[in-house]
């Protein structure tokens, strides 16, 4: 199979990842050496196509976070691959960096950003909730 870009896919894919989620590489503001695994990732309002981490309470921008490890990765540029470019996760379960500062988290809570950059929390506010949920809580990681 050749793809548009010219790289070709010789040998079937049989359906197993070796990681867990599906992430979507994209183009982050500043420089991509300041972002890290498990960043909470937000719409860039000053770049068109752009992401940066999120820095707010309950931002609605919020579209994914830094993944550790994906399992798939798409990319919807024609261009070639920048060096600012991050795997975002849209859809698994992604190790995040989480802030205690609206209580204590655990498993089935909701997750929102919070106000530490990169951090989500747990979401409370359910007025506030609606288009800023990131996720919802699984598993507690040490």
């Amino acid at each position: 199979m050749t793809f548009p870009d010219n790289t070709v896919q010789s040998t079937a894919w049989n359906g197993t990842t070796c990681g867990g989620d599906y992430a979507e590489s994209v183009d982050v503001a500043g420089d991509r050496k300041t972002y890290e695994p498990g960043d909470v990732l937000v719409i860039d309002p000053e770049h068109e196509s752009g992401f940066l981490k999120s820095s707010e309470t309950y931002a609605t921008g919020v579209t994914g976070v830094f993944s550790t490890k994906p399992g798939l990765t798409g990319r919807r540029q024609l261009t070639a691959k920048s060096d600012e470019e991050v795997p975002m996760a849209m859809v698994g379960i992604v190790p995040t960096k989480v802030s205690a500062e609206n209580g204590a988290i655990k498993p089935g809570d909701l997750l929102v950003s919070s106000s530490k950059t990169g951090y989500a929390m747990k979401g409370t506010d359910r007025s506030k909730m609606l288009g800023a949920v990131i996720g919802k809580v699984v598993i507690l990681m040490q």
